[in-house]
């Protein structure tokens, strides 16, 4: 029979800062008075993200039961994507 061993309290995370240079408010625009399509500012990168991290089979459902290891797994596949961009062979222009 399996033993339970009970785990140490978690202690919270102190808050987290703001960056200074990220934190620029974005400018107020009246978003009713345009018409058509409207950009708005960096979403692009956090979507490019997003779609990055889609590749990894385990991320495309939410199969994981914990956030701790939800987290493990985008931190995995992140760093498997930075692993293959970097052994990935330069052009001899590049430096």
């Amino acid at each position: 029979m399996r033993q339970h061993h009970p785990q140490p309290p978690r202690t919270p995370h102190p808050p987290r800062l703001p960056h200074p240079t990220r934190t620029r408010p974005l400018p107020e625009t009246d978003l009713t008075s345009t018409q058509g399509f409207v950009v708005l500012p960096r979403r692009w990168v956090a979507e490019r993200t997003f779609a990055w991290l889609m590749h990894s089979r385990r991320l495309a459902r939410d199969y994981e039961a914990l956030p701790a290891s939800s987290e493990a797994m985008i931190r995995w596949s992140m760093v498997t994507r930075m692993g293959r961009r970097l052994a990935r062979p330069r052009a001899a222009d590049q430096h």
